[in-house]
């Protein structure tokens, strides 16, 4: 594909592209990855001109021979990723529009079923506990050097299931703080 070609395609992009940007919300995260695109837009317009100003980089420096082969394979191929990944958004853009834009909320939860989760958890923590003490007595008790082992790796192992735990109640917690204030 000469570099004529390429200016026409990327002429016509920025144009779909224009038409895409308005009929479409702006998004809050970048559209491409940094190191395909240095912008950073939930647009797609500023990554057209990105292209295109590659584009126009690689025809200045071949104009003025100032353009090296290993220079034109990376321009090139940066180029041609840049539009493949303009044409793979440009034809799935609406699909993900249409993603976006249906609702999957997860199901609103009552608070009685916040306190019956908050109690399943406390009973959780309680048995875990006892693990935790129940080994601590077993470690006491190793003989061996590699039975101490064990039982120091079931305690770490079950003291980190206690913390998950913790963690959840807190969270539970601050769900049903959250739905008392604000219904």
């Amino acid at each position: 594909m000469d570099l004529a070609t390429l200016n026409n395609l990327l002429t016509d992009m920025a144009k779909q592209a224009a038409q895409t940007d308005r009929s479409r919300k702006e998004g809050w995260a970048p559209l491409f990855d940094e190191q395909l695109f240095y912008c950073r837009s939930s647009l797609l317009t500023p990554y057209v001109a990105e292209a295109k100003h590659n584009l126009e980089t690689l025809e200045t420096e071949q104009r003025e021979n100032r353009l090296s082969a290993a220079r034109a394979a990376h321009l090139c191929e940066r180029l041609l990723n840049q539009i493949t990944a303009l044409k793979r958004e440009q034809s799935t853009g609406k699909l993900r529009t249409k993603y976006r834009n249906t609702s999957f909320r997860k199901p609103s939860v009552t608070a009685q079923q916040l306190y019956e989760n908050l109690a399943q958890h406390r009973e959780w923590e309680r048995r875990l506990e006892n693990m935790v003490r129940e080994e601590e007595l077993r470690h006491a008790n190793c003989s061996g050097w590699d039975e101490q082992q064990a039982c120091q790796q079931k305690i770490l192992a079950t003291e980190a299931r206690l913390q998950r735990c913790r963690e959840a109640i807190t969270s539970i917690e601050k769900q049903i703080a959250k739905k008392e204030r604000y219904g």
